[in-house]
């Protein structure tokens, strides 16, 4: 491998190795979406901060354990 710093990096796959965020509007939809087909919450909303201002955030798992974020910031969310 030409670069030493990737020859560190286990390239294995595993369950719950990945994880994905999204910004999406509005959360509550999501929730409902969600609820509707079954789709059990990890966690949320919660309130965290984002990089451009506070979010409103839910967590769930994908059939494989790959954790998903969904937020919206708040002053989205009020719109």
């Amino acid at each position: 491998m030409s670069n030493p710093d990737l020859a560190t990096i286990d390239r294995r796959a595993f369950l719950g190795s990945l994880g994905l965020s999204m910004l999406a509007a509005p959360l509550a939809d999501w929730v409902e979406h969600l609820k509707a087909c079954g789709v059990a919450l990890r966690d949320g909303p919660v309130k965290r901060n984002g990089a451009e201002g506070p979010i409103d955030s839910i967590y769930l798992d994908d059939p494989d354990q790959n954790s998903i974020e969904v937020s919206t910031y708040r002053a989205l969310s009020s719109r």
